[in-house]
């Protein structure tokens, strides 16, 4: 986002409220609908206005219109495919939430998602729909069951992970390094 020292506001006299923007230079001046150049000649005092009726504020007028700029907040980051790869799910077959877990082998999946879209033959973008509803991603539009199925646990799975250990060997007087295999949460 914009330098603090960047931020300067521009006003524009509409009528009953004058227009108000801030931002830094390249914003104020797409928004002015200007060039850099052109905005530096504005606030050197070169010119006074440009055609579209904008002006960089004098102190009285940001002593009287001063918002302070709002606060960037970072999208939420969405699991990529590959990290969603190693996902079980739990899915039953009409299945309230609530409800005992059905004991009936036709009504329970335990798997991935790509299974899961195999073997009741939809798009995998469903399945991931549905799991963004689950884990509360997705707040518009969910998609809580598929076709009567609804995730009643997921459990996050990354894989196994391999770590290198340096460990003293007594029979080759040395240091040597071993692998040892971590599995996943």
């Amino acid at each position: 986002m914009a330098n603090k020292r960047a931020h300067i506001g521009i006003i524009r006299h509409t009528v009953p409220e004058p227009t108000v923007y801030y931002g830094c230079g390249a914003e104020c001046a797409e928004k002015m609908g200007i060039t850099t150049r052109a905005l530096n000649y504005l606030r050197a005092g070169v010119n006074k206005i440009n055609k579209q009726g904008w002006k960089v504020m004098t102190d009285e007028e940001y002593a009287k219109y001063y918002q302070p700029p709002r606060p960037y907040k970072l999208p939420q980051k969405r699991p990529s495919s590959s990290e969603r790869r190693y996902w079980r799910l739990l899915i039953l077959k009409d299945w309230k939430v609530g409800e005992l877990y059905p004991k009936d082998p036709e009504r329970v999946f335990s798997g991935t998602m790509v299974e899961f879209a195999k073997r009741i033959d939809c798009q995998i973008g469903q399945a991931h729909r549905m799991v963004n509803a689950y884990t509360g991603i997705l707040d518009d539009h969910p998609l809580r069951s598929l076709r009567g199925w609804r995730i009643a646990r997921l459990r996050k799975y990354t894989g196994d992970e391999v770590r290198t250990k340096r460990v003293w060997c007594k029979e080759q007087k040395k240091m040597v390094y071993v692998k040892q295999t971590v599995r996943g949460s």
